[in-house]
C-alpha cells in the first residue's frame, strides 16, 4: 500500500476511534465492554456465542444476558443461532486499539452485574465476602 493510502487510512481511522467508535463505546457498561473485548480477540467474526464464553473464562449461560443487552442496543447481532457478529464494520480493531490489555480475564466472573456466587467461588477467585442485597443460604449476592 503506497504511504499516501496508508496516511488516510490511518488518519480515517482516527477519525472514527475518535467519534463514531468512541460514542458507542461510551455507552457500554464494563461487562459489555469485557464481552465485546474478548470478541475483538477472535476476530472480525462472526464468533460463536460459545467461543466468547471461552475466552471469557465463563459459560455461556453466564454471559447470555450481556450478549442479549448488546444485541439490544445494536452493538452486535446474531447472524444464525449462536454465532455473533459486530454490527459496525472495523470496532473490532476499535476495541483491540482502546482495550490493548486484557487483565480483566481472571475477574471475568465480576461481568455480569448482580448474582449469587458460592463462598467457595468466593475463596477460588479472591472476590470479597461483602454484602450486597439479599443473602441465601450459603451465598452471598455482590454487586
Amino acid at each position: 500500500m503506497p504511504s499516501d493510502a496508508r496516511r488516510a487510512t490511518s488518519e480515517a481511522l482516527a477519525e472514527l476511534d475518535a467519534s463514531f467508535f468512541r460514542v458507542r463505546f461510551d455507552r457500554l457498561t464494563p461487562g459489555q465492554k469485557r464481552y465485546l473485548r474478548a470478541m475483538a480477540e477472535l476476530g472480525p467474526g462472526p464468533h460463536r456465542s460459545g467461543d466468547i464464553a471461552q475466552t471469557l473464562g465463563l459459560k455461556v449461560t453466564t454471559v447470555a444476558p450481556v450478549r442479549n443487552s448488546l444485541i439490544a442496543k445494536g452493538m452486535i447481532y446474531s447472524p444464525g443461532h449462536g454465532d455473533t457478529a459486530f454490527t459496525v464494520p472495523l470496532f473490532d480493531g476499535f476495541m483491540t486499539r482502546i482495550m490493548p490489555d486484557m487483565p480483566w480475564l481472571a475477574n471475568s466472573l465480576q461481568m455480569c452485574g448482580p448474582r449469587r456466587v458460592s463462598a467457595t467461588t468466593r475463596i477460588i477467585t479472591g472476590q470479597p465476602f461483602g454484602l450486597a442485597g439479599r443473602q441465601g443460604a450459603g451465598s452471598k449476592w455482590i454487586p
